[in-house]
């Protein structure tokens, strides 16, 4: 039996599973959507196929995070402009100064 922390941006949960249990069997019976976001297991992002694979075959006999986080493209765009960057995908702590001193 291994502890998996599985979850979203939103929701995370300890669950205790089987390692023969396929990564997709867990996130269903969490409620997870995986079908948006990135699918990372330990940090590490999962490749197309890797849903159906088991934790034992990713080598997992303990414990793991298996995360879907959903980046949103025009998190630091506010009515159509992207506060002086030249892109919308500026360094966050760089945006939340332009935020806080309000120069946009």
């Amino acid at each position: 039996m291994i502890k998996v922390t599985i979850g979203n941006n939103v929701k995370r949960s300890s669950e205790i599973l089987d390692e023969n249990t396929t990564l997709r069997e867990a996130l269903e019976d969490a409620e997870i959507d995986y079908t948006t976001g990135v699918m990372n297991l330990d940090g590490s992002t999962l490749s197309p196929g890797d849903l159906d694979k088991t934790f034992a075959d990713f080598g997992i006999s303990e414990k793991c995070y298996l995360l879907n986080v959903v980046k949103a493209d025009n998190a630091y765009r506010q009515e159509g402009r992207t506060h002086g960057f030249k892109n919308a995908h500026a360094s966050s702590a760089f945006c939340c100064a332009a935020f806080a001193k309000q120069t946009y």
